[in-house]
């Protein structure tokens, strides 16, 4: 669902800036939002998503370990990339912000996986470009959180 429009102009073009949210993904917590989407002159746009921690939307748990946590993540994700109208076909960047390092080799399992059911006919998938930082997640409980910047028809 998108909520909260302001619209503003550049170069005699009118873009609108959209506040997206989605029920099936953790809330933003403190002055963010789930994601913000970029309507482009074109009625294409870009959108715009904040960490998403690995917080179960219903139950507010986080799972133990990488890999669940990993795959609860990307699944915030998606939740506020289909409520955005588009999704990880479109993702351009991700951003992952890992509390150890020794984490990389399980969390690239869990997101070769589950990035690869987003191939196009069965070509070689194309990932999303990655930045990968040693950061703490701003909720203690949690391994990682994953932003994602994807564009959307």
């Amino acid at each position: 669902m998108l909520v909260s429009r302001h619209t503003f102009f550049q170069e005699g073009a009118v873009l609108a800036k959209k506040r997206v949210f989605s029920k099936e993904s953790a809330a933003a917590f403190g002055a963010a939002s789930q994601a913000v989407y970029l309507c482009l002159a074109d009625a294409k746009g870009l959108v715009f998503i904040s960490g998403q921690l690995p917080i179960h939307p219903e139950t507010g748990q986080i799972p133990d370990g990488i890999k669940a946590q990993t795959e609860r993540a990307l699944c915030n994700v998606e939740a506020v990339l289909r409520a955005a109208g588009t999704n990880f076909s479109r993702v351009m960047e991700i951003t992952v912000f890992l509390a150890s390092l020794q984490l990389v080799e399980e969390f690239e399992e869990v997101y070769r996986s589950f990035l690869a059911g987003w191939g196009v006919d069965g070509e070689r998938v194309a990932f999303p470009a990655r930045t990968m930082v040693k950061g703490l997640p701003a909720d203690d409980r949690a391994l990682l959180m994953i932003k994602a910047t994807a564009y959307v028809k």
